[in-house]
């Protein structure tokens, strides 16, 4: 879940050039067995030499605080991994030379009253239970009273609205809130980039549109913030979802939203319409997007 308040509308979080790279010393030593070993932390029973290794590039500076979380030693090579990912995503989105180096800052709460108590005081407006993303702290806050997969989940659909924040600013809630519900579906540990809508999202959805409860998708593109995010919210954030999946498994589609996020960028503080130009750029316009929504959902 993204917080944006009136004030944060027309900033962005402070980013670097991906030039700008931090300089990480790297141990390496051998064990008793002869066998050699490379880490980033200095062993403390094993004389070391330094290596350092020096990329020309880096897409983001990481920083994990737990606050009575037990995480598992996955969990943040999880979220790294995820987070090179979603810049896969924007790097054929934006190109190469728009990329903007972001802070990815996650604080975990491993007890729910905590993590209860930090929301009603930082974001008292939101309702949500597992984690949201704070603008203006530029902070991804996690509840991790749940299981890690839900977790990761969590913490991935967060640091999306973060980096998303970095290129684009603050955008409308359904494609925030679009972007982010689809970088959860990312396979990180894949060698490609395969992201597969969740089938019970799809599932929920086409009973929606069995039972006739499934608006059209001009309702949900159309909310304001209040709305988006009132008492049809799970309804906005699946066709958000659904939306950004439908769009990105065609060729078509995945050019539109290309064309449409280097717009935003580009229009970034100025005045921007982002659903009419949605349905301006889409192949047969708001006609053309809605059949091929309704007919991805059918499926």
């Amino acid at each position: 879940m993204h917080n944006s308040t009136a004030s944060s509308l027309c900033t962005k979080p402070g980013t670097r050039e991906i030039g700008d790279v931090e300089e990480y010393p790297i141990y390496k030593w051998v064990d008793d067995q002869g066998q050699t070993h490379y880490s980033d932390r200095r062993p403390t029973d094993s004389p070391v030499s330094r290596v350092d290794q020096v990329a020309n590039s880096q897409l983001f500076r990481f920083n994990l605080e737990r606050r009575n979380a037990n995480l598992p030693p996955t969990y943040e090579g999880y979220i790294k991994a995820s987070g090179t990912k979603i810049y896969d995503f924007y790097e054929s989105w934006l190109g190469r030379e728009a990329l903007e180096q972001s802070q990815i800052q996650l604080l975990v709460f491993g007890q729910n009253a905590e993590f209860e108590r930090y929301r009603a005081q930082h974001a008292p407006s939101l309702k949500s239970s597992s984690g949201f993303y704070t603008h203006r702290k530029n902070l991804a806050v996690i509840n991790h009273s749940q299981s890690i997969e839900q977790t990761q989940k969590t913490s991935v659909h967060e640091i999306g609205h973060l980096i998303t924040a970095a290129h684009l600013g603050a955008i409308p809630a359904w494609l925030t809130e679009g972007l982010s519900e689809y970088f959860e579906d990312i396979d990180p540990t894949a060698l490609a980039t395969p992201v597969r809508p969740a089938p019970r999202r799809k599932a929920h959805l086409r009973k929606l549109q069995a039972k006739g409860t499934l608006a059209n998708l001009d309702h949900y593109l159309s909310a304001d913030r209040d709305q988006f995010y009132g008492q049809e919210i799970q309804q906005h954030y699946l066709a958000a979802w659904s939306l950004l999946h439908m769009m990105m498994s065609t060729d078509k589609g995945q050019k539109v939203i290309s064309s449409l996020l280097k717009e935003q960028r580009d229009n970034f503080c100025k005045p921007f319409d982002a659903r009419a130009r949605l349905y301006s750029l889409y192949p047969g316009g708001y006609s053309g997007l809605s059949m091929d929504w309704v007919t991805w959902v059918s499926k």
